[in-house]
């Protein structure tokens, strides 16, 4: 996979990627780059996928904030970090607009169905107060709807999902965990909005390279971009990804002529 893929001169409207050459890339280079989702392929939903580490230290996403949040898994190709101590919390970015549906998955780490860790999301329309919107626990419950427990197998319900009407408004969510026994693990948390999705930059889906860098031009002001670069051969392509976030657009002046 290409190695130190970065981002420079990275303005509102336009930023370069660079890495260096693979030996073994014998046809070239392939680039995309979007915005909206942190997964290429989520055309209705912004996803984070979070990052797979070398070290077992997970990486904070651009415009999320993590307290306490030292250890993930993975499982099967999906990245999970882990809540391992209480008090530990998830901040996710503010989205664009009202959030409609909120989804995720959890799963249980050495935990059991006699223990009761909880984790508790909240929401917030204006960033400052913060509201409970569900909790779920690891305790077993006779109420018949598993949808409120966190199991540790895949015999339970491990996908989670929230809904929300416009008018709540709700732009932002947070995870907080209170430990009884064992850890959580989250991932692919997903936020459903109007405008909601992966949306390629015109020209990088997929787009042929053939040295190792690249100007991007079209983006916009203050947003948060993905740049995925594969390295190709006969038989495979290995990607590197990272991502950025352009620069806010300058004040506007106005020249009042009297």
């Amino acid at each position: 996979a290409p190695a130190n893929l970065v981002a420079s001169n990275i303005g509102c409207e336009a930023f370069d990627l660079s890495w260096d050459a693979v030996p073994a890339a014998t046809q070239g280079y392939v680039a995309s780059v979007w915005t909206g989702s942190a997964s290429p392929d989520t055309s209705n939903a912004d996803m984070e996928t979070f990052w797979e580490t070398t070290d077992n230290n997970p990486v904070q996403p651009l415009g999320w904030s993590f307290t306490g949040i030292t250890l993930e898994y993975m499982d099967k190709g999906l990245t999970e970090v882990s809540f391992d101590t209480t008090g530990d919390t998830i901040v996710t970015r503010l989205y664009p607009k009202a959030v409609t549906d909120l989804s995720f998955r959890l799963q249980g780490r050495k935990t059991d169905s006699t223990s009761n860790s909880v984790l508790t999301v909240f929401g917030t329309v204006d960033g400052t107060t913060w509201t409970s919107l569900q909790s779920y626990s690891t305790l077993s419950d006779s109420d018949g709807d598993d949808e409120n427990n966190i199991f540790s197998t895949t015999g339970g319900d491990l996908d989670k999902s929230l809904a929300f009407d416009v008018a709540s408004g709700f732009r932002q969510f947070k995870f907080v965990y209170t430990k009884d026994k064992g850890n959580v693990g989250i991932g692919n948390i997903a936020a459903v909005y109007e405008g909601a999705g992966t949306k390629f930059v015109t020209g990088w889906n997929g787009a042929a390279v053939a040295g190792t860098g690249m100007i991007v031009n079209g983006v916009r002001p203050g947003r948060i971009y993905y740049a995925l670069v594969g390295a190709r051969n006969a038989t495979e392509t290995q990607f590197s990804q990272i991502a950025l976030a352009t620069l806010d657009a300058p004040p506007m002046t106005i020249i009042v002529v009297r």
